[in-house]
């Protein structure tokens, strides 16, 4: 595959939430030079690490971006998480990948990986994604 041929709508992110980091997604249309005129977008993911990792994204530019589906993953060494949010709303837990795969938004722990997978449409607005590590107490659940 590559890039200069195929469109690209869907990122995957494959992160480690055990320390804080910061990377910058940049979008151009990939055939002229109109980046050099501001028509660009980029995206700076932040994450800061802890009980509950917080995955932020700020956009810039005034392009609009090609991706229509993110999927998140964060593996977290055995450690299965409490809930997921975006943009403040806890989000569905699938039980199994093929309810993963049906779902538009979701997340999925693998216990294969030791990853947690979360899978969100997407667009060119800031969002906040937080996973909570927490402990917490299966009888008070």
């Amino acid at each position: 595959m590559s890039v200069s041929t195929e469109t690209v709508d869907a990122l995957t992110l494959v992160t480690a939430p055990g320390r804080d980091g910061q990377f910058t997604l940049y979008e151009d249309d990939g055939v002229s030079m109109d980046y050099t005129r501001g028509r660009y977008s980029s995206t700076t993911v932040t994450m800061t690490a802890g009980d509950r990792a917080v995955y932020t994204f700020t956009h810039e530019g005034d392009l609009d971006t090609r991706i229509t589906t993110l999927e998140l993953q964060a593996i977290s060494h055995g450690q299965a998480p409490f809930w997921v949010s975006i943009d403040g709303e806890q989000i569905p837990h699938a039980l199994h990948p093929s309810d993963f795969d049906s779902q538009a938004t979701v997340w999925l722990y693998d216990l294969e990986t030791s990853t947690v997978r979360i899978k969100t449409p997407w667009d060119s607005s800031e969002h906040t994604i937080v996973v909570s590590f927490e402990q917490f107490d299966m009888i008070g659940m």
